[in-house]
């Protein structure tokens, strides 16, 4: 597999005809590097050239036009021993990758690799296949559990070699496995033969295949931007973590007749559930209600859009959803800690009344048994919601580390199931509060929702076998060291110590709203204030009395400090209790956060220390001018933004300062951007402008820019 000192180059100047003469010569040649002045510019395959000429258009242009990147690697400080076995891993990890080209200290080539086949490695195979399932924190008694079980293999074989003996000796069930003496067997004896280097067909699996379908199943897989268990990994420890399954009417061994006839028509069969018959069925599920009742609590509607799912408010007396979020009766006004619920219809209670949803339940019962805990629950539960919507909702979820996630889910894959053992998230079927016998009586309304009898149920068992270890453990809640840390910094000390400083924080008392009702704030650059400020305004108002707007005072923006706090007053100044002020010459300063006044410039992700200016709004401002919450919105297209809602998450709750983020107001299904803004008023485009600005906005650039502009000419 290593191929050392065999570094097939050639100079940029050479022909196509010398690269082809090359690959003729040697039959071992996979892949042609090609060098200017000494360095190594890209690399040509020859399973690219073979494609090119087998489609028949043959070899046209230069060298250079059929140059790639090559992937490339520096393993300086590693033995040889080491690097094999890291030259192994980056080959799992990217499924494509046909060679890498290892470096030495100074950047030159050392030699590379060449992955004739990926499932032909076999030097220290054994070795390398222990080593990543211990770097994984796989038992093996969890990949059977779970890989064995699943797909249902009830006679498995183990061939006799090294890695066999060893799995074997380490299960503690071996009931249904037979470690084979000899490597003559019979396919059909067994569902599964595990073992030796088959693995090519039939049902003979290596155990490096295995390692390779795990491997992908946590790293591949799991690595994609929209998965539910990866975005609640980001946000809370494992631990924090449970997976709910409840099952649907299909699942149900013993079924009545009305079950039995539900299970005859899926969800999509929607001409059924509305005829006469299936409006019948369905409303027999909840007999004690009458039909304004029933009516009330099927009054919802969703909308979708680029951000995933989300719920349409709705107030009457059986369903109420707020902000996009479904009411949870018995809620403290006061908690420390927040159960995030998150799933489909199921969760946010089809046919089910606020009060009996599952998180008004938890929250009872929650309530009952950890009286002075003083915790939270919340429904984020949307009917329809997939995979990809359930991640978007927990990424644009406010999280805080100590906090506890939930998925309800009823419809669960294999890889799935092996995620739960690589991450030891906690996983709960609730099945068996489904199953009769039971005295529920009649519960489920259709193939997938059922009515409010069995949630009590479900929350209890939901408490009792995951949330009460969490809220007894106070997982992840920051300690006093922690706090200490992050509050106390060499910043915070020197700012504490500065006159002039503190001379100015001290005027900040005169803006004070004079009432104790809440209080937030927004930070924002407004360049100009556009439609999605002004939304952004209006959503935060929901949540507090107060609201201060900061307009960064920094003039490094397109518009001047002086015209973007003129066009954030204007905007606001019909809002009560709404005061306009600039953010001064500390916070938001391009001495404390200079990365974003150049987010124009810097076109990938960079790391950024924001800890200066939180400390300055939250350790110094917030204080002043009792401020508890800051509101932000999601940023979709700006890393540099992006990072900073990301790191004044994690940061604001160590001041006790609450953060809300807001999805981006859109306009025809776009983000509206200030950059839109500027790009109309500069194309004198004012029908696209006036769309996504408020009048006050329009009028003061029409008045102040585009005139001026036209007057010049």
């Amino acid at each position: 597999m290593i191929i050392k000192d065999k570094i097939r180059k050639l100079h940029c100047n050479s022909t196509i005809n010398d690269l082809l003469e090359l690959f003729k010569k040697d039959d071992t040649c996979e892949v042609v590097y090609l060098e200017d002045d000494n360095k190594i510019i890209g690399e040509i395959s020859y399973d690219k050239v073979k494609q090119l000429l087998e489609e028949g258009d043959g070899l046209k242009g230069n060298l250079k036009s059929l140059v790639e990147q090559p992937c490339t690697a520096d393993f300086n400080g590693f033995t040889e021993e080491e690097t094999e076995y890291e030259i192994v891993r980056k080959f799992i990890a990217e499924k494509e990758l046909r060679s890498l080209l290892v470096l030495k200290e100074d950047g030159t080539p050392l030699y590379f690799v060449v992955d004739e086949s990926r499932f032909q490695r076999k030097k220290n195979q054994t070795r390398i296949t222990l080593e990543y399932l211990k770097e994984l924190e796989i038992v093996f008694d969890s990949i059977f559990n779970f890989y064995l079980t699943y797909h249902n293999y009830k006679k498995i074989a183990f061939l006799p070699d090294e890695m066999s003996e060893q799995v074997y000796k380490m299960l503690s069930d071996t009931n249904r496995i037979v470690l084979l003496e000899k490597m003559e067997v019979r396919e059909s004896d067994f569902d599964i033969i595990l073992g030796a280097d088959k693995g090519s067909g039939g049902n003979f699996v290596s155990w490096y295949q295995l390692l390779v379908l795990l491997y992908d199943s946590i790293y591949n897989v799991y690595k994609k931007e929209d998965n539910m268990l990866t975005e609640a990994l980001k946000k809370i420890l494992p631990s924090n973590l449970c997976i709910l399954r409840c099952p649907l009417v299909m699942d149900i061994e013993q079924k009545t007749e009305r079950e039995a006839l539900l299970a005859m028509h899926t969800v999509q069969d929607k001409e059924w559930f509305r005829s006469q018959e299936g409006i019948q069925v369905f409303c027999d599920g909840l007999k004690e209600y009458d039909g304004k009742k029933i009516n009330e609590m099927m009054d919802f509607q969703f909308i979708g859009n680029h951000t995933g799912v989300h719920n349409i408010d709705v107030r009457n007396s059986m369903l109420n959803i707020i902000d996009g979020i479904r009411f949870t009766s018995d809620t403290p006004f006061l908690y420390n800690r927040t159960i995030h619920m998150f799933g489909p219809s199921t969760l946010f209670g089809v046919g089910v009344e606020d009060k009996h949803t599952i998180s008004s339940y938890v929250q009872r019962y929650v309530n009952q048994k950890f009286p002075e805990k003083k915790i939270r629950v919340v429904n984020h539960g949307v009917p329809r919601a997939d995979d990809i919507d359930i991640a978007r909702l927990i990424r644009s979820t406010p999280v805080k580390s100590a906090d506890m996630i939930v998925i309800v889910y009823s419809r669960l894959e294999e890889n799935h199931n092996i995620r739960f053992a690589f991450e030891k998230i906690k996983y709960l079927d609730a099945h068996q509060i489904f199953q009769r016998p039971h005295d529920m009586g009649e519960i489920f309304l259709d193939t997938t929702h059922w009515n409010h009898k069995p949630n009590a149920g479900i929350s209890e068992f939901l408490v009792e076998e995951f949330l009460g270890d969490c809220i007894l453990n106070d997982n992840g809640i920051y300690d006093n060291a922690q706090k200490k840390q992050v509050l106390h910094n060499a910043f915070y000390t020197k700012l504490s110590q500065d006159k002039e400083f503190l001379k100015s924080i001290e005027e900040l008392k005169q803006y004070r709203f004079q009432n104790s009702k809440k209080t937030g704030c927004i930070i924002m650059n407004a360049n100009p204030f556009t439609l999605g400020h002004r939304g952004l305004v209006e959503m935060s108002l929901k949540h507090v009395e107060n609201l201060y707007v900061f307009v960064v005072q920094e003039d490094r923006s397109y518009f001047s400090f002086k015209d973007r706090f003129a066009m954030v007053r204007e905007g606001c100044k019909d809002l009560e209790n709404v005061k306009v002020l600039p953010t001064g010459n500390v916070m938001a300063s391009a001495a404390l956060f200079p990365e974003y006044f150049q987010r124009d410039q810097i076109k990938k992700e960079v790391k950024f220390d924001i800890r200066k200016d939180i400390t300055v709004m939250a350790g110094f401002i917030a204080p002043t001018l009792n401020i508890t919450m800051r509101f932000m919105g999601t940023e979709p297209i700006c890393p540099i933004t992006r990072q900073l809602v990301q790191h004044t998450q994690e940061l604001l709750p160590y001041y006790g300062v609450q953060l809300v983020i807001f999805d981006r107001i859109e306009k025809e299904n776009e983000p509206i951007s200030a950059s839109s803004v500027r790009k109309y008023l500069k194309e004198k485009n004012e029908e696209a402008m006036r769309k996504i600005v408020p009048a006050t906005t329009y009028d003061y650039l029409i008045n102040n820019f585009m005139v001026k502009e036209e007057v010049t000419e």
